[in-house]
């Protein structure tokens, strides 16, 4: 079955869709099944020649000493950074440089699998088919997975009458998809951390327990009696990233990976029914109607602690999407189509309508308890990583709808001489 979709929904030329059905006079079962494997190809060329500590301070850049290649870890003493409470911290360093590149990435692979059942008679076609694609990244926490499910039905009845009926389902779901930038990606603290930092070390102790200070917040402090404005900063605890820096945009890769964490999931139906009737002699009308169903829900949590470009998250970011989008499109199309001894002619006109309805959700908040009352916030929130579409207070959570509809009515006819020229 072929489909043609013109218009809005496919700006950029035609948009194809060809569903196949079963054969006729037999009963068809296939499997398929392959795995494929993904290593990266290309990584930076990085430097294992000088570190980030010059002996008295550690640089975020390797702009310190000369690696000496000899001797096991060691750790420095350095002051918090930011708003964290305590009396400074170890850094652990090394005297050479590893491969932390190539031991960061994984073997991904992909596999894919699929079973169809297809069969029928003269008059009665079934095809059914259920696939599954599943994918483990190249970087650890990043999955994929999708299946499909795919049936159709044809059926042929008194000679002049066909009817063609098909659904389909698609659910996928990713973990942890790595996105681009700088901040909050964490192959570009990878590529530029300094070469003598224990990476090692880091990736198994990547979080431990600390306390903090918020950013500064306005609030109404009550004093005798009646309630002023003020400003403050809340004390804070609870898990902490643990990492060489502690400075804006730097975070530890592992900490990227295995606490923040994001899952995008949709589910998706579509099908057609169409039906088909030859009236007399080269005169026939179609009718159909297509439908398209798409849900779709993003979740998406950041710890508190995880530096972002400009500060430090004090207490976490909590995501949340939820989106519902329908389209459907009827058409009729009544055509003529005959040949009268060297001349042929064409005649089709018709009906094409289409309608668009969607609807979203989304909420970004602070990962914290809502402490406003009667309209005032009297006291600062103490509480991290509260990761609830709750979170944060009013005007977090927006929702939108759109709906939109178009139709046209079409007519082409045209006639023209077929001619054969013997040489």
């Amino acid at each position: 079955m072929l489909l043609l979709f013109y218009g809005s929904a496919a700006a950029n030329g035609v948009v194809m869709i060809t569903t196949k059905k079963g054969k006729e006079g037999k009963l068809d079962v296939n499997f398929t099944s392959n795995v494929t494997f993904d290593t990266p190809l290309l990584t930076p060329q990085i430097q294992n020649v000088y570190g980030g500590y010059d002996g008295n301070a550690l640089n975020v850049h390797s702009w310190g000493k000369k690696l000496s290649g000899e001797g096991g870890g060691y750790k420095i003493h350095v002051p918090n950074g930011g708003d964290i409470q305590g009396n400074g911290r170890d850094v652990y360093l090394r005297n050479s440089a590893a491969d932390d590149v190539k031991n960061f990435f994984r073997t991904g692979f992909t596999t894919n699998n699929s079973a169809s059942l297809s069969g029928g008679t003269e008059k009665v076609r079934t095809y059914f088919s259920f696939a599954n694609s599943h994918s483990a990244g190249m970087i650890e926490s990043n999955t994929y997975n999708r299946n499909t499910i795919a049936f159709r039905q044809n059926y042929k009845l008194w000679e002049r009458v066909s009817i063609d009926a098909n659904a389909n389902y698609v659910q996928t779901k990713t973990r942890n998809r790595v996105g681009g930038g700088v901040a909050g990606n964490p192959l570009y603290d990878l590529y530029t951390m300094p070469r003598d930092v224990d990476f090692g070390y880091y990736r198994n102790n990547y979080v431990g327990e600390g306390k903090w200070l918020s950013q500064r917040q306005n609030y109404y402090k009550l004093l005798n009696g009646s309630y002023t404005a003020t400003q403050g900063q809340a004390e804070l605890s609870g898990p902490m990233q643990n990492w060489a820096f502690q400075s804006p945009g730097k975070n530890n890769p592992y900490w990227l990976l295995r606490q923040n964490s994001g899952v995008n999931r949709e589910d998706r139906f579509y099908g057609s029914l169409q039906g088909k009737v030859d009236i007399y002699d080269g005169l026939a009308f179609q009718a159909r109607v297509s439908l398209d169903h798409t849900k779709y829900n993003s979740e998406s949590k950041r710890y508190a602690t995880t530096w972002d470009p400009a500060s430090m998250n004090a207490y976490g970011r909590y995501w949340l999407t939820n989106s519902r989008s329908s389209e459907i499109y009827t058409d009729y199309l009544l055509s003529y189509n005959k040949q009268i001894q060297d001349w042929s002619v064409s005649t089709t006109a018709g009906w094409v309508g289409h309608v668009i309805k969607g609807e979203t959700t989304s909420t970004d908040a602070t990962a914290t308890f809502d402490m406003t009352k009667n309209g005032i916030m009297t006291e600062l929130p103490t509480t991290i990583n509260h990761f609830e579409p709750n979170a944060g207070g009013a005007s977090v959570t927006n929702k939108s709808r759109s709906s939109n509809w178009d139709k046209a009515a079409l007519f082409h006819h045209s006639v023209w001489m077929e001619r054969a020229c013997l040489l």
